[in-house]
């Protein structure tokens, strides 16, 4: 659970929700990153649980919020649901536990966030 008060500590901060959206991603892609020496029975272990079911469904709600924010201001994309945009930024950046370097997951950030804004004038 102390990641996740690391994440809402940063959703928190000032400034605008996309910013805010964006410095949550790059921190949770950059816990991600620290664990690939982590074995995939041990993380099975320690992914097991109903409390990391719930820590899952709040850390989607953090992100989902912050999408919804966004997304009011026009800044990232309208057409698809917020909750379905905040799995999808779980999923993409779950592959930074693969990730060699923190410059690697940060560029993974960047890929997701790109997918994430509006590209239409229609969307704002």
């Amino acid at each position: 659970m102390p990641h996740l008060k690391h994440l809402a500590a940063i959703r928190d901060q000032p400034g605008e929700p996309v910013r805010r959206l964006e410095r949550v991603l790059e921190a949770y892609a950059l816990i991600q990153q620290e664990h690939q020496g982590v074995g995939a029975e041990v993380t099975a272990l320690l992914h097991r649980g109903q409390h990391v079911v719930r820590a899952q469904q709040h850390l989607s709600k953090l992100i989902r919020d912050l999408v919804t924010e966004s997304a009011k201001l026009g800044e990232v994309r309208r057409d698809v649901p917020a909750e379905e945009l905040a799995s999808y930024c779980l999923r993409a950046l779950s592959g930074a536990s693969t990730l060699r370097s923190q410059a690697a997951a940060r560029r993974l950030v960047a890929v997701t966030m790109a997918g994430l804004r509006s590209t239409h004038r229609s969307e704002r």
